[in-house]
């Protein structure tokens, strides 16, 4: 049976909301050489611009085992999250 799961909820401009498992964000962690250099680059915290789309941050949020029943993309399928993983 899956586990419940820590999640970060972002959207963008057009309403849409992403769900990123803490898993994925914890991928992206860099070396304290690194943080500087980050940091001296952030400018604005409260969003950000990729490809021409502004993204913000909603809030955490704990992905339970019943949510993965119901959490779809726009075409049905599962987040990629979901797709192939097994248990959580």
């Amino acid at each position: 049976m899956a586990a419940d799961t820590d999640a970060f909820v972002f959207n963008d401009a057009e309403g849409h909301y992403y769900v990123v498992p803490r898993e994925v964000i914890e991928r992206g962690i860099i070396s304290d050489e690194s943080k500087e250099r980050v940091e001296a680059s952030l400018a604005d915290t409260t969003g950000f611009v990729l490809s021409e789309r502004a993204f913000s941050f909603v809030g955490p949020l704990r992905l339970s085992a019943e949510s993965q029943s119901w959490l779809r993309r726009p075409d049905g399928e599962p987040p990629i999250m979901f797709v192939g993983r097994g248990e959580w």
